[in-house]
């Protein structure tokens, strides 16, 4: 699991209030959207990107057959709650702890270094100025460009 912010154009406000909150929020890096993916490309979930990470990763592995397979994610995903469900799924919890953790869990070290796949993915589809600048007004027109340039990098 992995989330990057992505920069929203000064056009992408201003859609309609009836068509519902469309994902942007307001931070002092000026207005973003968050993308939040699974290692397997198979879900991308938007959010308003003052959301913390946490917050979208069971959305995120809902759905998704974790049985005998590992759950790779960084500190901002260490939770209980996360890792119950991953264990609840009969799958490895690989982790790891922040830095002011009461409870310290073990996590394969060689296993966490295969998260780059992923961040990887992210440069790659940044590479589209659709997708790094965000242009659209409505969410669900950004997340089907965000998955069309998921489906050509797997081309």
């Amino acid at each position: 699991m992995y989330s990057t912010f992505c920069k929203i154009h000064k056009h992408a406000t201003g859609a309609r209030k009836i068509l519902g909150n469309q994902n942007i929020s307001v931070s002092r890096g000026g207005k973003t959207t968050k993308i939040y993916a699974n290692f397997q490309f198979v879900k991308v979930i938007l959010s308003a990107g003052n959301f913390h990470d946490s917050e979208f990763a069971l959305d995120l592995l809902k759905g998704v057959n974790l049985e005998c397979k590992a759950v790779l994610a960084d500190k901002a995903y260490c939770s209980a709650q996360i890792r119950d469900y991953v264990e609840s799924c009969n799958a490895i919890c690989c982790i790891s702890d922040k830095s002011n953790s009461v409870l310290h869990h073990n996590f394969d070290k060689e296993l966490y270094k295969a998260r780059n796949i992923i961040e990887r993915f992210f440069q790659r589809i940044k590479n589209f100025r659709h997708i790094a600048t965000r242009y659209d007004k409505l969410s669900i027109c950004f997340q089907n460009f965000v998955l069309l340039g998921a489906i050509m990098l797997q081309l």
